[in-house]
């Protein structure tokens, strides 16, 4: 008896333990379902206002010409009628042909504004011929660009139309790890695909991406075709838009970056607005603090940025900050690093009073700065010559003034002065140096930065270009040419 009322109980204890499993099942189920159902759900929310960006823009490239006489038995004639006789090839032909590429953008307003990234629109600060749209409803329209930033690589097209599907923006302050987000966009021209994942980490900087960095990072896949695109909440909120990806393959390995879209949304308004960004200035170089750093400032801290040079007449100079100043608060705000204070400079409006709190010669020091006006990299480029050719050629031009013309005892009174060379660039193997005077380039007379800027215009199609410089050498001015290859 005494066994059987045993099995029994043994029987019933199992059947109540696998009842609760079922129960415990059925009830993960549920939530996973739940879960499902709300990607779903929020997936049908926000692909109609994702939209794919085509852009095109025109490249030439010079081609060798071609000769019926490159057979080396003509050889023997150019022995006895010179080289010009049976010429090997003709000049080189300029080639022009179209190259697209596609990226995504999340619809702003109904009547049209849409915001993608900068690099959809523009390659190498070369902005696209033309710019198609393309909505989820399968419908196209030619697009313009109302504005775009490189600082930030955000951009924002216009199409004309009205009654669009706007994306609902939310609040990237309130971005939390671990909260789960969609990616939404067209990798590899797949349009409106969707992937999940979560937000791996925020305030993401020093990526060498954008000048001011912020980012959110997610393991939602991104892919090529996915920048431009919206990464959203499970409320269905934009709260950023997907910008790059770590990869050393060029697909996806687990690492995509988004734009805050707070950050996003303050450059997007002052584009629709004013057609360009209006950023604070303090007018200094910086430097992370690190234990070397310190070691050699005899610091005994590493917290705070570090002043490396003070631009004459900035606000950061009319306020009384030198170099090698340590700067620990803005605001009361403590600095950590130097992406952190560029930022919030950034976002300061110009004529701001700030309080800065630095360190020198170990003491707390307080300061009043009124902060200025950032000029865009545009503005910089009109007065010290394009960046195109700073980025490729390693070279920095400013127009011939009074104070450079004593600083590097010059005669001369036309051309551009070399202000800057950069270490191991063409223009060092070249042999230009800083205090060089160009006074032309190819075939160009060079009178200001408009000649200049002209002179080097699409520097990628070229496969040279040939300087001639002035220079003040042991009381003498030399004229020289140098020939800067670049292909």
């Amino acid at each position: 008896m005494r066994n059987k009322f045993f099995t029994m109980s043994v029987l019933l204890s199992l059947m109540i333990l696998f009842s609760s499993v079922a129960i415990v099942k059925a009830e993960d189920l549920d939530s996973l379902r739940q879960l499902s159902n709300a990607f779903a759900s929020i997936s049908e929310q926000v692909n109609p206002s994702v939209v794919s960006v085509i852009s095109t823009i025109k490249v030439k490239v010079s081609q060798p010409g071609s000769s019926p006489f490159e057979d080396p038995s003509f050889d023997e004639f150019r022995r006895f009628f010179g080289p010009d006789f049976f010429p090997r090839g003709n000049s080189p032909q300029e080639k022009e042909y179209e190259q697209s590429g596609m990226g995504s953008g999340v619809i702003l307003t109904s009547d049209g504004y849409i915001l993608t990234n900068n690099h959809v629109v523009a390659y190498n600060n070369k902005v696209a011929d033309k710019i198609k749209v393309i909505l989820s409803n399968g419908k196209e329209f030619d697009a313009e660009i109302k504005g775009r930033d490189p600082e930030t690589d955000i951009a924002v097209i216009k199409i004309n139309t009205d009654n669009l599907p706007a994306a609902n923006l939310g609040d990237s302050d309130k971005a939390k790890v671990g909260e789960w987000v969609l990616a939404v966009g067209n990798p590899f021209g797949l349009q409106h695909t969707v992937t999940a994942g979560i937000i791996s980490a925020i305030g993401r900087t020093n990526m060498g991406v954008t000048q001011y960095e912020d980012f959110i990072q997610t393991d939602a896949a991104i892919n090529p075709g996915n920048s431009g695109g919206p990464l959203v909440n499970l409320d269905g909120k934009v709260i950023g838009i997907n910008t790059f990806i770590f990869s050393r393959s060029g697909g996806y390995m687990g690492a995509g970056f988004a734009i805050p879209i707070n950050v996003a949304q303050n450059v997007m308004e002052q584009l629709i607005d004013k057609g360009k960004i209006t950023r604070g200035w303090l007018g200094v170089t910086i430097q992370d603090l690190n234990e070397e750093l310190a070691e050699s400032l005899q610091l005994k801290q590493t917290k705070g940025v570090v002043v490396r040079q003070v631009q004459v007449d900035s606000p950061a100079d009319k306020a009384g900050v030198n170099s090698n100043d340590i700067i620990l608060k803005i605001d009361g705000k403590s600095m950590e690093n130097t992406k952190q204070l560029m930022n919030i400079v950034a976002g300061l409006v110009p004529d701001t009073e700030i309080k800065v709190v630095i360190l020198r010669d170990g003491k707390e020091i307080s300061k009043k700065v009124k902060i200025a006006e950032k000029k865009s990299l545009q503005e910089v480029a009109e007065k010290t010559g394009s960046d195109q050719s700073q980025e490729t050629l390693g070279i920095e031009v400013k127009e011939l003034n009074k104070e450079l013309t004593e600083k590097y005892k010059l005669k001369s009174k036309q051309g551009l002065v070399v202000i800057k060379v950069n270490p191991d660039s063409l223009a060092e193997r070249a042999e230009l140096r800083e205090g060089d005077l160009i006074v032309k380039i190819n075939k160009y007379d060079i009178k200001n930065i408009e000649d200049y800027n002209k002179a080097v215009e699409n520097i990628s199609d070229k496969k040279s270009i040939e300087f001639t410089c002035i220079r003040q050498d042991r009381g003498y001015q030399w004229r020289f040419t140098t020939r800067l290859q670049l292909n």
